[in-house]
């Protein structure tokens, strides 16, 4: 502001109607939220999540926000961005499937079923308070080991069971983000879907 009050002068407005460029204004938006601390996000988002929630979400909006905002960091560009991840604020019972993803992830993957299970189960075993991306990746890891599998035969299938989509955010981030009771539920409904 300092700087257009400094450079302003009436003799070098330009006479013609004026225009705008979407992608500039998007940029100079971008670049302002990129600047925002996970807080200041925070309170730029949540009236988004509370005009459309309508106290319909499955949990708290503040129970984990602003660990959702962290861990999408430049995704959300401008606040609205926060409307991309409403599924986890959704009931766990009740969140969409991409059903293409479910299809060639679980439906039609005769291994998906089976190894979902046997990692719900270890999951199951973990303290919730051991339920953080670092750990969830070694159990992943040791899971891979002890099944003798690569990662891509179960990754993509777990990430549709607690998302309902193929894509989205690092997979244990989103995992510690959801927390034990819900991502086992989540898992649980779709082997029951």
């Amino acid at each position: 502001m300092e700087d257009l009050t400094r450079l302003f002068s009436i003799d070098r407005v330009i006479k013609g109607a004026a225009s705008f460029d979407a992608k500039k204004l998007f940029a100079f938006q971008e670049m302002h939220m990129q600047k925002k601390t996970v807080e200041e996000k925070y309170e730029l988002c949540l009236p988004f999540l509370q005009k459309v929630g309508s106290g319909e979400w499955g949990v708290g909006i503040d129970s984990f926000t602003k660990k959702l905002i962290a861990a999408a960091g430049e995704r959300i560009r401008v606040a609205g961005d926060i409307l991309d991840f409403t599924d986890f604020f959704l009931p766990d019972d009740a969140f969409p499937y991409d059903e293409a993803a479910l299809e060639k992830r679980i439906t039609s993957d005769p291994m998906a079923k089976e190894l979902l299970t046997a990692f719900r189960e270890k999951l199951a075993q973990l303290d919730a308070a051991q339920f953080d991306a670092g750990t969830l990746e070694k159990v992943m890891g040791d899971f891979l080991e002890e099944k003798q599998i690569k990662i891509g035969q179960i990754i993509h299938a777990l990430r549709v069971a607690v998302t309902g989509k193929a894509v989205g955010l690092g997979l244990f981030e989103t995992l510690e983000i959801l927390g034990k009771d819900r991502v086992l539920a989540r898992i649980g409904r779709t082997l029951t879907h």
